[in-house]
């Protein structure tokens, strides 16, 4: 939701030979070139996206409640593993 800048540039460029020979035997003979740089600046800021940006940081938070009780249930199950006598027969 933060405003986002794009710049664009392009330069084209032209280089063309004209020979002509006429039926009165005039020739002409020029040489033209081209030279065109062109900028565009674009401001593109997103208003509303659905609530997009909402429900995925509702997501990732669940997502972070749920990996917060599985560590304390690791936790947990390693305690009572090295708590637990030693029964040798």
């Amino acid at each position: 939701m933060t405003p986002t800048i794009d710049w664009n540039t392009n330069v084209n460029g032209n280089l063309s030979q004209v020979n002509q020979v006429f039926l009165d035997d005039r020739k002409i003979n020029r040489l033209g070139q081209s030279f065109a740089p062109s900028t565009n600046v674009a401001l593109s800021w997103t208003l509303y996206d659905g609530r997009r940006m909402q429900t995925r940081y509702e997501r990732l938070k669940s997502e972070g409640q749920q990996s917060q009780i599985e560590k304390k249930l690791v936790v947990q199950m390693r305690w009572q593993m090295s708590c637990r006598p030693i029964i040798k027969y």
